[in-house]
């Protein structure tokens, strides 16, 4: 970190000034959802630098922060403003509502997705591994019928389309945002979820719940195979529960933590 970042953040601790928002390690006061940045030079003028909502708002914003930092300074200390080379705000051309708009949207991603890779573990490790013990007479244990009032469909559906809120959401209010790879990634990866799911899962549930009732017939080797099956793209599905879980943290720790630049 730059030392005059570091003195800077000392003085306005000092005059009380580090709790309204300013950050210690990047330098930049935030008021009103105005990122601004003082740094200064070698000849001891204070720079100011603001990104504001729209360009025609500087000169307003920049007056403010005259007014913040003034009471700090000694009297013969000049203060420069100086605009940003784009009126963007912190979250590339967006502007602050939509950034935090976004920054809740990525939370009901990122708390879903957690909830559902949490679940889906479970379910995998546990209530799988009950269910396939030893097929198909461990069949007993398939989480269907009477004796689960609640099935897995019964509660991962809900909680994906909770997931489908945020992700939609996320890319309407961020997809002009430096984190846009990230929202577009996790929206393929969810995509890829739902497609292969009624296509591919449903399919082997029905199958296995046929044989456990004595409505299908099928051979021990087969009834393996099926099984096996399912483990294997129950452990594919998983993972991208995983990446997806990642790509919205991901994308969130870069709307929360913008890296920004002075100008």
């Amino acid at each position: 970190m730059p030392q005059r970042l570091w003195i800077w953040w000392r003085r306005t601790q000092a005059d009380g000034m580090g709790q309204r928002g300013f950050r210690k390690h990047l330098g930049w006061l935030n008021q009103d959802g105005i990122w601004r940045t003082f740094a200064q030079g070698a000849d001891g003028k204070l720079n100011f630098c603001c990104r504001s909502i729209s360009g025609r708002q500087f000169s307003q914003h920049a007056g403010l922060g005259a007014k913040l930092v003034k009471p700090m300074l000694g009297k013969g200390t000049p203060i420069i403003t100086t605009p940003m080379v784009s009126s963007q705000t912190d979250e590339g051309t967006l502007s602050s509502g939509r950034t935090r708009a976004m920054r809740y949207f990525l939370w009901l991603s990122v708390t879903s997705a957690g909830i559902g890779l949490g679940a889906k573990l479970f379910d995998l490790l546990v209530v799988a591994k009950a269910w396939g013990a030893s097929p198909p007479a461990s069949f007993v244990h398939l989480p269907y019928g009477k004796d689960f009032p609640i099935d897995p469909g019964a509660f991962f559906q809900p909680l994906s389309l909770v997931m489908l809120i945020g992700i939609i959401g996320t890319l309407v209010t961020g997809w002009k945002s430096r984190e846009r790879a990230w929202l577009w990634a996790a929206a393929i990866i969810f995509a890829v979820i739902w497609a292969i799911t009624p296509t591919i899962f449903w399919p082997m549930i029905s199958e296995m719940w046929s044989i456990h009732k004595g409505r299908v017939s099928s051979s021990e080797a087969e009834v393996l195979s099926l099984v096996r099956r399912w483990f294997i793209w129950d452990s594919i599905r998983l993972g991208l529960i995983a990446m997806l879980f990642l790509s919205s943290l991901r994308a969130l720790a870069g709307c929360v933590h913008p890296k920004h630049q002075n100008a």
